[in-house]
């Protein structure tokens, strides 16, 4: 209040306001103050006594600017990691696609090997059997052949014996 005065209907105030360079027009009466000054907040004095508004503009702009940056970087590191985990699981199927070929490829090439084994032992038998079947036959070709020789020298002797007593 800047003056306090009396009239017909009491008591008045005349104030100025916190962003006028005059004194108010009107007369602010005691039934229109809604509460009493008592004194001044000291540690909030930075933002009226001394300051213009425009640094505390100005800081309140600031604030809410890093504010802003703080979220965006947080999106941006959120949205960072989730594309890292991506990229991880990608690498991590790629990798067990790659091991399970690598290991079917393996099945797959043990099993020839097994096969051939098998094939092998086949023919091995095979080839066995036609060697015993061969020297059954050679044996048995033998054989006839002996009885086939000694009925032929046994033909001989007979002949060169009939030829001994015609002589």
């Amino acid at each position: 209040a800047v003056f306090v005065g009396y009239d017909d209907d009491g008591r008045y105030f005349i104030v100025w306001g916190d962003n006028n360079n005059i004194e108010d027009s009107y007369k602010v009466r005691d039934n229109m103050i809604y509460g009493k000054y008592l004194t001044t907040l000291n540690f909030l004095n930075f933002l009226s006594g001394g300051t213009s508004t425009n640094v505390v503009f100005i800081i309140i702009i600031v604030i809410f600017v890093i504010m802003i940056i703080m979220q965006v970087s947080q999106i941006v590191l959120k949205n960072k990691t989730e594309k890292i985990k991506k990229q991880k699981e990608e690498e991590k199927k790629k990798l067990l696609d790659e091991w399970k070929k690598e290991i079917i490829a393996e099945e797959i090439a043990k099993l020839k090997e097994a096969k051939e084994n098998k094939e092998i032992s086949k023919e091995e038998k095979l080839l066995e059997d036609n060697n015993d079947n061969l020297d059954i036959n050679n044996e048995s070709t033998n054989d006839d052949n002996l009885e086939s020789n000694n009925e032929k020298l046994d033909d001989n002797n007979e002949t060169s014996s009939d030829d001994s007593t015609n002589l």
